[in-house]
């Protein structure tokens, strides 16, 4: 018993430490910030939208 309880531990540690944080800033080719524009991850259909400062975060989950 003791064995699994130290396997699920394990696994979920690990499954946790691969998750991730995609974030950044938005900028036009003057280097404005670009306010609630919208990303998007590629090849998924996960995103989010930058807020009035152009700055944005995605939290990402496993092995994306």
């Amino acid at each position: 018993m003791k064995y699994i309880l130290l396997i699920i531990f394990y696994t979920f540690f690990f499954i946790q430490a691969n998750a991730g944080r995609v974030s950044g800033m938005v900028m036009d080719e003057q280097g404005n910030p670009l306010p609630y524009a919208s990303i998007l991850l590629k090849g998924t259909t996960r995103g989010t939208t930058a807020n009035n400062e152009g700055k944005y975060f995605l939290d990402l989950d496993a092995g994306i």
